[in-house]
Parts: structure tokens; C-alpha cells; sequence
């Protein structure tokens, strides 16, 4: 549960988390919109997949979380510095997307890292210095909105996407997630309440971005919009 102050109104949502199993909850995402239909209504949460069948289950306090398959909306592959994504989920330490383009870590302080914080960051033993979340800002996506699936077929560590009628394995975000009411009045200046979902715990950071209606939904608009906490140093969890 995050709260933070709203600085512009008429905007599309946006939450970086990463690059991992996540979803933004409350105001009501694009990329839940499978929870529109049957087999994902009403808090049903039926696997994704069939390499490595996986859900995005989820609870929104005492109200049904509906959020479809939104935490299969993202990038895989992505090493800061790199110029594209390749969509290798592989779990693999040190494992570097494109060597010899790669940026080193900007997240060093072991009190900002969640994982392996005795590792003298940027060593060997520092086996996470090429995701995403050691150098915030500084990797690719596929997409702003993510790709469904994370990359353009079906991998391994619930890299997938159950075809529906509102998009397939591979397809990207902005080009396909319908429009929708979020639910969800916000008024300038005051502060509002936001909740997401951390589906796999991979480690890293999360911040909460706007796009304004009516420009290109990419990674540079949101990035150049982001919110400020209204309390920094306390978040509910």
C-alpha cells in the first residue's frame, strides 16, 4: 500500500517493479483486464501457462482482488545498458544480457538491496548486479505496459500468457490494452492511495509513474513523470 501526492490529472498508470511478477491493484490497471472475463472473475486465479503453470493471485484487504492476468505483463531479458530486451528469463548469477554494452550498478548501499547484501557490490559474489533494479532507470522493456507473456513465446519461470480475446503470448501492452474506467477520483494536490501486488519476490524496488493522456505511452513519458511519496520513509506492507 503506497500513498502519495497526485501532481496532474488525465493520466494513464504506470508501476516499475522491476521487471518481475507484479501488478498495480488499486486504481484499477489496464492489464487486469482479463478479470473481465469468466475464468478470471470474482478473485478466480487460474494458472498461466503450462511450461511452469503459475497465477497471479493476490487480496485487496477485505474486497476480491481482480486483477486478471496483470503480473504476466512485463519484460524479461532486460540488463541496464542494454539496448533491447532478449527474453531470456533464465535465473542464471551474473548473467549479462549483452556484454560489453552492460552498465554497472547505481544501487550499492547493502541497506538498498534486498538480496545478497554482504557481496562487495559489483564483484563476482555480487550474482544480482546485472538486474534491472541495481541501476533503476537504466535497462530496457519491451514495452511501457509490458509484453504479455515477457517475451514472444512461452519460457521457463512462468514466462507465459493464456491466449483470450483481449490479447496473446507476446503481444504488447500499449497496443492492445483497451481503455477502461480505473475506478478510481483523484483531485490535484491531494494525496491518494495506490496498492500493488508482488506475485515473486526477486528483490528490488518499485515507483509509481504517470503518462498524461493523449502522448505516446512510452517508457520516457512515464519515467518523466514520476510521484512522490507522501510519507518516504513509511510504507504499509
Amino acid at each position: 500500500l503506497g500513498k502519495m501526492t497526485l501532481i496532474r490529472l488525465q493520466i494513464v498508470w504506470g508501476i516499475a517493479v522491476g521487471h518481475s511478477h507484479g501488478s498495480l491493484i488499486v486504481p484499477f490497471p489496464r492489464n487486469a483486464v482479463d478479470s473481465l472475463l469468466p475464468q478470471w472473475s470474482d478473485g478466480k486465479h487460474p494458472d498461466t501457462g503450462s511450461i511452469q503453470p503459475y497465477n497471479c493471485r493476490c487480496t485487496n484487504g477485505s474486497s476480491v482482488c481482480n486483477n486478471g492476468q496483470a503480473c504476466f505483463w512485463f519484460s524479461q531479458g532486460c540488463t541496464p545498458g542494454c539496448a533491447r530486451c532478449d527474453g531470456d528469463g533464465s535465473r542464471i548469477p551474473n548473467f549479462d544480457h549483452c556484454p560489453g554494452e552492460s552498465l554497472p550498478p547505481t544501487v550499492n548501499d547493502p541497506k538498498h538491496r534486498t538480496v545478497n547484501q554482504a557481496a562487495e557490490a559489483g564483484s563476482h559474489a555480487d550474482f544480482t548486479k546485472y538486474n534491472p533494479w541495481r541501476a533503476p532507470g537504466r535497462a530496457p522493456v519491451f514495452d511501457s505496459c509490458g509484453m504479455a507473456g515477457g517475451s514472444v513465446v512461452e519460457v521457463f519461470n512462468a514466462g507465459a500468457y493464456n491466449k483470450t480475446k483481449f490479447a496473446k503470448q507476446g503481444d504488447l501492452g500499449s497496443a492492445v490494452l483497451p481503455k477502461q474506467p480505473s475506478g478510481s477520483v483523484w483531485v490535484r494536490g491531494s494525496t491518494v492511495t495506490a496498492r500493488w501486488q508482488n506475485t515473486a519476490k526477486h528483490g528490488g524496488g518499485y515507483q509509481y509513474r504517470l503518462c498524461p493522456l493523449g502522448e505516446p505511452l512510452t517508457e520516457a513519458c512515464f519515467q518523466n513523470m514520476p510521484l512522490k511519496f507522501a510519507t518516504p520513509d513509511r510504507h504499509t506492507v
